[in-house]
Formats: C-alpha cells, structure tokens, sequence
C-alpha cells in the first residue's frame, strides 16, 4: 500500500506535468491566435502629411475573388467595417474638417453604410480598436458625413488612398471592385502656422528671431493667405533687424536676410498695389553690399529685375 509521503510525490509529479502541459498548450493556442498562417486580407496602411497634420490609415485588405461586394459581402444600410478583420482605424495628428465638419484630433475606427441608391454614410467613431463592425455603438460615434460613390477602375484588392491638394486639403479615398469612396479633409494649416511661428520666436536667440517672422511671412505671401498676418510678421522682423547687436558667423550672411525681408516687404506691398513703396523696398534690396546677397543669388530665381520693372509700369500706369 502506498505512503502518504509516495502519494504526495506522485500527486506533485502529476500537477507539474498538467501544469507544463497548460503551459505548453497555451503557447501553441497563442501562436495559433497570432497567425502562423498569413491572413487571407492582409493588413495594411497608408500614411500621409498635408501640411503639419499626419493622416494615417490601417486596414485589412480584402479580394474580390469573384464575389459579389456591394449588398452582399458589404451588404446595404449596415454598418460595415470599411475593410476586414479588426476595424479600419484613421488617425488625425490634429484637428480637422471633414467634408466641412469638425474632428478632434485622434484615433478613430472608420465604419461604412454602403447604399444601394444616393449617398452613403462615413461613421468615425471614437472606440479605435474593436473586431470589425460587431460591436459597434452609434453612441460612441463622434462624426458621419455622407457622400456619393463613384465609379473607378477594377480594384481587385481593398485599397485606400491619400490624395494631398495643396498644404490644407487632402482626398481619402476607399477603392474596392468598381467602387471609389472619397471624403475630403481640410487641415487648420495657417492656425498651426501662426502657433508654430510664435513658438519658434519665443525660443529663439534674440538676434535671429526677426529671421522666424521672415520665413513665416514668406509661406504666406507665396500662398497669398492671410496677407495680414504676413504684414504684421514682416513689420517685426524689420523692426527688430534694426535693433540686432551682433550676428554670429554661422548664420547666413546679414546683408543676404535683410534683402530677403526687403524683397518680401516688395513683393507684400506690390499685393497691395502699393507699387511707389514696393519699389522703394527692391531698390534698398539692389543696394545691399557683400560677397553674398539676395539679388546677387536670387536675382534669377524672383524674377527680381522683370518684376521691379512690371510694378513701375502699373505706377505709370496709376498715375
């Protein structure tokens, strides 16, 4: 008959071995869960930056493979995941307009009711990571827009795309079979602008802080946004040019930024038809001095010479 003392050993023996066998069955179930084989929609993503806002989008790419998409696979007036496997996610690095409505910033799972006739409906809603559509929440949603499909070609695999048009708009774009989706987004780009310059300014060396003002004032006049927000740029940065008490070798040269701030105060006042004035300013740019200045490099580049004498032409003209 067996002892306590063989019973305790027998019965620790066999709980080592059930517990190694657990162990070892949870490690197989895990790596079965994590996908030793590839997905049949593999993931994918797409990243873009329109002017200082990131847009990026993951999703699972599903095929066509000679099924039918709309009304079946993703059937009308239900929410449909907008891709396969985990929820398609669209992330904002900042605040956006969304076919002209508002966003906040963030990470958001990205649904889709397809119609089968007008306009279909764009969910983003605020619980980022869920599995596809199943347990989605109206409640949770924190912007719809609706737009109408268009046509494209064949797209066999589930793609999204990320058009930007200029520094403040973009196009996201969902293509799959016939079908193209799309939604535009538009950036505060000259708000951010304004939050970075004053930024920058404020860490910058006190001699070179006119320098920020001249290149925030430069986007916007090549633009032709927000002039008078370039105006009271330009006006700082001639004002503090003349109160600077040394300039350090490393910079460029000072006789090269202080034409670059005439040219600019030129070009700013010409937008105005301020054309006597304008002059005046790309003259005092000509007449700078050094091995380095901004006519003698850019000359070319600005069009400088044909532009000075077009703005006397249209003084004459004036007169």
């Amino acid at each position: 008959m067996p002892t306590n003392h063989h019973l305790t050993e027998a019965m620790t023996k066999t709980i080592l071995s059930l517990t190694a066998l657990l162990l070892l069955s949870s490690s197989l179930f895990a790596q079965y869960q994590i996908g030793l084989v590839p997905r049949q929609s593999p993931d994918q993503g797409v990243y873009q930056k329109i002017g200082y806002t990131s847009i990026e989008i993951r999703y699972g790419s599903p095929r066509v493979a000679k099924r039918e998409i709309w009304g079946n696979m993703a059937p009308y007036d239900k929410v449909w995941r907008a891709g396969a496997n985990n929820a398609t996610t669209i992330e904002f690095s900042e605040d956006v307009s969304i076919e002209g409505q508002s966003l906040a910033k963030g990470k958001y799972a990205f649904f889709v009711i397809p119609k089968e006739r007008g306009k279909w409906t764009l969910i983003f809603n605020k619980t980022a990571k869920q599995w596809g559509a199943f347990r989605h929440k109206a409640e949770e949603d924190a912007l719809r827009v609706e737009v109408l499909p268009n046509r494209s070609p064949w797209q066999e695999n589930l793609q999204y795309q990320i058009e930007p048009i200029g520094f403040e708009y973009g196009r996201v774009s969902l293509l799959w079979g016939e079908v193209k989706l799309s939604f535009e987004v538009e950036t505060a780009y000259l708000s951010l602008l304004a939050d970075l310059v004053e930024e920058r300014v404020a860490k910058a060396d006190e001699n070179i802080r006119w320098v920020v003002y001249i290149q925030g004032a430069e986007y916007l006049i090549n633009q032709e946004e927000n002039l008078a927000q370039a105006g009271e740029w330009l006006n700082n940065a001639e004002f503090q040019s003349k109160n600077i008490v040394g300039w350090h070798d490393q910079y460029y040269p000072k006789a090269y930024v202080l034409g670059h701030l005439y040219w600019l105060k030129a070009r700013w006042l010409a937008a105005h038809e301020q054309y006597e004035q304008a002059i005046s300013y790309g003259e005092q740019m000509k007449a700078l001095e050094g091995k380095y200045t901004f006519y003698g490099k850019e000359n070319e580049e600005e069009n400088i010479d044909e532009r000075l004498s077009d703005w006397q032409a249209a003084l004459e003209a004036k007169q």
